[in-house]
């Protein structure tokens, strides 16, 4: 008989999206919440141990600050690296990532500094270099994109 395999969605602890899926959800047989913070090597390594596979989804927005230059977006290639580092350190068999393409290279020059694109692919990168096994999707927008002001006004 093959033994179930659970789905661990990582939350960080304290904020509020965690305690709404701990409220609605819980930890069943099929589903585990586990804490997590991309920003927090150990962490990701707890949480990684023993999966067969992770889907990683980085960003470039900070709750709560601001992005103002090139380099308060760095913030998302130590996410991805951390990511990847504990993807490999823990043997995970596949990574999962959402990417998408570095926009420089792919409009021969005429669309450049857009870093979200770019640190998107640098890390999808970093995968491809240590992990047995990588899927990159290049979903280009969420549909909660469309939550953010800039696209939606009420």
């Amino acid at each position: 008989m093959q033994s179930a395999q659970q789905a661990r969605t990582i939350v960080v602890l304290g904020g509020p999206s965690a305690h709404r899926l701990v409220s609605e959800f819980g930890s069943t047989d099929r589903l585990g919440l586990v804490k997590g913070d991309v920003y927090d090597a150990q962490s990701l390594h707890s949480a990684f141990n023993d999966a067969y596979g992770v889907f990683a989804v980085t960003q470039n927005r900070i709750v709560g600050g601001n992005i103002d230059t090139k380099d308060d977006m760095k913030h998302e290639l130590e996410a991805g690296r951390n990511i990847v580092n504990a993807a490999d350190a823990c043997k995970v068999q596949h990574f999962f990532m959402s990417s998408l393409p570095n926009l420089t290279n792919a409009s021969s020059g005429h669309f450049i500094k857009v870093y979200h694109f770019d640190y998107k692919h640098q890390i999808e990168q970093w995968a491809w270099q240590r992990l047995p096994a990588v899927t990159a999707l290049l979903p280009g927008l969420f549909y909660s994109n469309m939550l953010w002001e800039q696209y939606f006004r009420k």
